[in-house]
């Protein structure tokens, strides 16, 4: 879905020990890009403006943190030149802005806001940044609308750990907000009579482990209890709405 060039710097703002922070973590050994780690709790700025990422994989909490940075007026040296920035872009970030009485010129003005929006995002992303993932939750559509103002629109997916990371995501190509977009290419997707959404594929989880039935029971005595129904479909457990 995302191409990282051998050149590329990935910032994982994701933990290890989750699916989705091991799928990317996989996706840039197998590309051969670069994966920089974080410590825990560490504030985003720091991290982006060391690292320079073309790509960083997090979850919504990450993106609202560096959305607050972003229009954080005094934020660094930005000054004067920031906060003309922000003006000329609140009302084309959020419909209730304190700027919502002012009058623009149209579609200059909407041009110019981007402009000089997208450079100050660029750069308090640290210069190169290419690719923004997003999983594990939905996305507060304020932030999906700031970053696609600045020309970096999220990218999101939906998937668990049975089906190994994600199943379904957005392309950077065709990317439909509010939504996490489509079905791998080797994945089935369905929604059950209740809506229930259903998976389908190599990738799906197998089984969960049952322990034996009694404590003197062997070691032998686990079991699996399948995690797919007599047709192969993994029951997500989660609703979901399909489209087109």
């Amino acid at each position: 879905v995302v191409v990282l060039p051998r050149s590329a710097r990935q910032l994982m703002l994701l933990p290890l020990d989750t699916m989705f922070g091991r799928l990317m973590a996989w996706a840039a050994i197998d590309q051969g890009a670069t994966t920089w780690l974080t410590p825990p709790r560490t504030p985003p700025q720091e991290s982006l403006g060391r690292v320079k990422p073309h790509f960083v994989a997090g979850v919504p909490s990450h993106f609202e943190r560096i959305r607050d940075l972003v229009l954080t007026e005094r934020e660094g040296t930005v000054g004067s030149a920031g906060r003309m920035t922000l003006g000329l872009a609140a009302p084309f970030l959020d419909p209730d802005s304190r700027f919502r009485g002012r009058r623009f010129l149209g579609r200059m003005d909407k041009r110019l806001a981007r402009r000089f929006f997208r450079t100050r995002v660029r750069h308090l992303l640290g210069g190169r940044i290419q690719t923004l993932v997003s999983g594990g939750g939905g996305m507060d559509p304020k932030v999906t609308r700031l970053f696609e103002f600045a020309g970096f629109p999220i990218v999101e997916g939906y998937g668990s750990n049975e089906s190994v990371g994600a199943a379904v995501t957005n392309r950077p190509e065709d990317i439909r907000s509010g939504s996490v977009g489509r079905a791998l290419g080797d994945v089935e997707l369905r929604l059950s009579p209740g809506g229930e959404v259903l998976l389908r594929g190599e990738g799906m989880f197998a089984g969960y482990l049952r322990p034996p039935a009694s404590p003197a029971e062997e070691p032998s005595g686990f079991g699996i209890d399948p995690a797919r129904d007599d047709d192969g479909w993994f029951h997500t457990r989660d609703l979901g709405m399909l489209e087109d």
